[in-house]
């Protein structure tokens, strides 16, 4: 008698609106990996990169605002202030979580022109790192939806691989995440000019 199939992932059939009701929610300078829950972030000229694992069935999220800097110095903060950080931070904890780097798969997200000129073009900068990152560690990227000026909600579901990635036009929304991002954007570069680290 041939074996009894396995059970489905209790959120494989669930709709983009109970995935979002259920969501563990990450922001700026967060990394998160689920096997259970899914994953839910708000973006404009950040950066989330969805990691997935088909095999183990285990979604990595992370949320970043700047691209790379020079690590002259080690401390919690760089997780807040770099991409390339971040992006480790994740890999890291997806294996650690028992997945396997041959078989993780990307999806980028953000990246959206919102800020003002405090950080030239940080969204294109943004995409243009991640892209070569993970290219150079060799992680396929499936699916993107990168730039414009629009704000992006995306939700990220372990159970299959799939991130619904909702656009965000409503200008009170817009001029919102845009306050929240100028204000981190602002508090990282007092935190930069501190610690006296240069960007590449």
């Amino acid at each position: 008698m041939p074996p009894s199939p396995a059970p489905a992932h209790p959120l494989h059939y669930q709709s983009p609106r109970q995935l979002e009701k259920l969501a563990r929610v990450i922001h700026a300078g967060e990394v998160a990996v689920e096997t259970a829950r899914p994953i839910a972030t708000l973006l404009g000229s950040c950066i989330s990169v969805c990691l997935y694992d088909a095999k183990r069935q285990a979604m990595g999220m992370n949320h970043f605002i700047l691209p790379d800097i020079r690590r002259d110095h080690t401390s919690a903060t760089d997780r807040e202030l770099s991409g390339m950080a971040s992006l480790e931070l994740l890999v890291n904890a997806m294996l650690k979580a028992g997945c396997s780097k041959q078989r993780l798969v990307a999806k980028v997200f953000g990246g959206a022109q919102i800020l003002p000129c405090l950080l030239h073009n940080v969204g294109i900068q943004n995409i243009d790192f991640t892209y070569n990152w993970l290219r150079a560690e060799r992680i396929p990227v499936q699916s993107a939806d990168v730039g414009e000026q629009l704000a992006r909600k995306i939700v990220a579901n372990p159970a299959n691989g799939d991130v619904f990635c909702r656009h965000i036009a409503a200008a009170h929304l817009q001029h919102d995440l845009q306050r929240r991002e100028q204000a981190y954007a602002e508090q990282l570069q007092i935190q930069l000019a501190q610690r006296q680290i240069r960007f590449f």
